[in-house]
């Protein structure tokens, strides 16, 4: 990893793509499609009745599509998502604003972590799928590019074979990251040796998509997706992973209330609209949320744990807070305006003597639960800890 790490540090075409990521290869993309050959539009199209001699133009950011390729009447949506994750929303706008002409799209995307895409017409591909076919056109047509004195075909020849080749180098980094994608939210610490490559932000975003996938598969039967909002945003360069109870009040508003954890920190937080109980921005609202309830959500008492902390902007202060509004369907929402006041807590590495003092509280308490459920191990971490004792601790 070091090797690729140490080529990519050499490499023009890597410099150049650091600027913008997503603009660069799209602009390459279009490049050799134009350029040097329409062929190259097979590396994102293989079905669907696609013949690539048909084309007729090939855009960039037109009606803020990344490319827009023209057959006939009908258009060809390529969406590049090398640095975000693809949103359904995004693609279905890109449906609307093409109105009768969409044909059908691609989502570009740098490995496979996502099938979570279900807007009719469109399908996902990766990176690696797309290298291997444009490197495969290029060596198959070679003696032509060569011979095609108008482009200077042997640099162009030999440009794309860079181009994949580092292409790759970036795409290696990103896959052999996923090894720690696992149940638990990637830090910036994790990452912090490829940040001068601009990509620990994707591999955070392709762990929150991770982690969210395996909160819904262990979670939506207790916490079915109907009446719980399950969301994962990227947030100053962190992701935040929300579960929220969605409760509609007798007046038309909605309460929205659950769990928040980003990176390090867990956050207790409720949303509640305008017109819930009518509720207004003012201070004086929001405190009196925050005293109703303080006992029964928020819990005052936590302020003097040893395993976590409240963290709050001012000291005489015991909650923090924000304004904001549901725009059309956010959260499956109506639109409206909305209130959030939480507390967040800095949450502290748990060492091998605070797991006994658990275990002894457990001993001599009257918890029913299990040890196992009382020290918050699943299953399997209980089997490790059984099978290697101490060294599992």
């Amino acid at each position: 990893m070091k090797d690729i790490i140490k080529n990519l540090r050499k490499s023009p075409l890597f410099a150049m793509s650091k600027g913008s990521m997503e603009l660069f290869h799209s602009n390459f993309w279009r490049w050799l499609i134009v350029e040097v050959d329409k062929e190259f539009a097979t590396a994102f199209i293989k079905d669907n009745g696609f013949d690539y001699k048909s084309i007729k133009n090939v855009e960039r950011e037109k009606k803020h599509t990344d490319i827009l390729i023209s057959v006939g009447d009908k258009n060809i949506v390529i969406e590049n998502k090398i640095k975000t994750l693809p949103v359904d929303s995004q693609l279905e706008k890109y449906k609307e604003n093409l109105t009768n002409t969409f044909w059908f799209g691609i989502c570009v995307i740098p490995c496979d972590f996502t099938n979570d895409i279900n807007i009719e017409k469109w399908s996902l591909i990766t990176y690696g799928e797309i290298l291997d076919r444009i490197e495969n056109i290029n060596h198959k047509n070679k003696e032509k590019l060569l011979n095609n004195k108008d482009i200077n075909g042997e640099f162009c020849y030999t440009l794309i074979n860079e181009y994949v080749e580092m292409t790759r180098n970036v795409i290696e980094i990103i896959n052999s990251r996923r090894v720690i994608i696992s149940k638990r939210l990637v830090t910036s610490s994790d990452v912090i040796d490829i940040n001068y490559l601009g990509l620990s932000d994707i591999i955070k975003k392709i762990n929150g998509c991770e982690l969210m996938k395996f909160l819904k598969r262990n979670l939506s039967t207790l916490y079915p997706e109907n009446e719980y909002y399950y969301q994962c945003g990227f947030n100053h360069k962190k992701n935040t992973i929300s579960i929220r109870k969605k409760i509609k009040t007798n007046d038309g508003g909605y309460i929205l209330v659950g769990p928040q954890l980003e990176e390090e920190s867990f956050r207790r937080i409720i949303h509640i609209t305008n017109k819930t109980f009518d509720i207004k921005k003012e201070k004086k609202d929001k405190d009196l949320l925050y005293e109703r309830l303080k006992e029964i959500y928020f819990d005052k008492n936590e302020d003097g744990s040893k395993f976590n902390y409240p963290i709050v902007k001012n000291e005489n202060k015991h909650y923090n807070e924000y304004n904001g509004i549901y725009e059309d369907l956010d959260h499956n929402l109506p639109k409206q305006d909305y209130i959030a006041i939480y507390r967040y807590y800095k949450i502290k590495e748990t060492d091998f003597e605070e797991i006994f003092e658990l275990t002894d509280e457990w001993n001599f308490s009257d918890e029913t639960c299990t040890l196992r459920e009382y020290l918050g191990l699943t299953a399997e971490e209980e089997d490790i800890w059984i099978s290697e004792s101490d060294e599992a601790l």
